[in-house]
């Protein structure tokens, strides 16, 4: 449980580091399906281990070819493990 709050934290450490990094970039637009969609995927992986509401996508940032999604609180219940993270770069690249 400990580990599971731990990479939490740095994940959203990373996330406010990257905020703060692009708060002078130019940030394009990303279209509105894009972000439904990967609320949409995220909420289907939380699902698979915890019952959770529906995980919506607030902005994103983009850097070069980086995109940076940040979403609403029901994310952070998703317990982020290795094999886990693994399938959500899978999936929200596809």
């Amino acid at each position: 449980m400990k580990s599971t709050h731990f990479h939490f934290l740095i994940l959203m450490c990373f996330c406010f580091c990257i905020q703060l990094s692009n708060a002078q970039n130019t940030n394009k637009e990303l279209p509105k399906n894009v972000s439904t969609s990967v609320g949409v995927y995220l909420t289907s992986v939380a699902k698979t281990t915890i019952s959770v509401g529906p995980i919506k996508i607030d902005s994103t940032r983009t850097k070069g070819d980086v995109i940076t999604f940040f979403a609403n609180e029901n994310c952070a219940y998703i317990p982020f493990r290795e094999e886990n993270v693994k399938q959500i770069y899978a999936g929200i690249r596809a």
